[in-house]
């Protein structure tokens, strides 16, 4: 009973998976975020770090990941997120005392995307994918640069 009265109180938290170890969690108006890496040793011992982003910080959380370029560090330390080249990122939840070390979960440019994606959703509205540059190639596949294609 304490249980559920306690996850209640949390305003109904939402888990959106970004890859099978990595999940976002949303709870609360405006909400707050809980960035959650579980995976499983080579012995079967579970390795579970967790870090809360309070609802400003998810925000900027948010922005900062939005397109690449990136690298972000939470405010209160404990975890820092980076771009990667290849379209990719890395998180990292930095060790909270000696004789432990940092963990990383990396993540692909699909992973990203995913990552992405769950943070806007938990938030309120998806981020869109990273936008070319004026003078890259067009996605389209049409071999004109974006600006003469559909940047217009």
């Amino acid at each position: 009973k304490r249980a559920r009265t306690a996850w209640s109180a949390l305003g109904s938290p939402r888990r959106l998976p970004v890859t099978g170890e990595l999940s976002i969690i949303a709870f609360g108006a405006p909400p707050s975020l809980v960035v959650e890496f579980a995976r499983f040793a080579d012995d079967g011992a579970a390795d579970q770090h967790n870090h809360g982003l309070r609802a400003e910080a998810a925000r900027a959380f948010r922005d900062a990941i939005a397109s690449a370029p990136f690298a972000w560090r939470a405010s209160a330390g404990g975890f820092e997120a980076a771009s990667r080249t290849g379209g990719g990122a890395v998180l990292r939840f930095l060790a909270t005392h000696e004789g432990v070390e940092d963990v990383e979960c990396a993540l692909d440019a699909s992973g990203l995307q995913a990552l992405r994606n769950a943070v806007g959703g938990a938030l309120g509205g998806a981020v869109a994918p990273d936008e070319p540059g004026r003078n890259e190639p067009c996605p389209c596949g049409s071999g004109a640069k974006y600006k003469k294609c559909c940047g217009r």
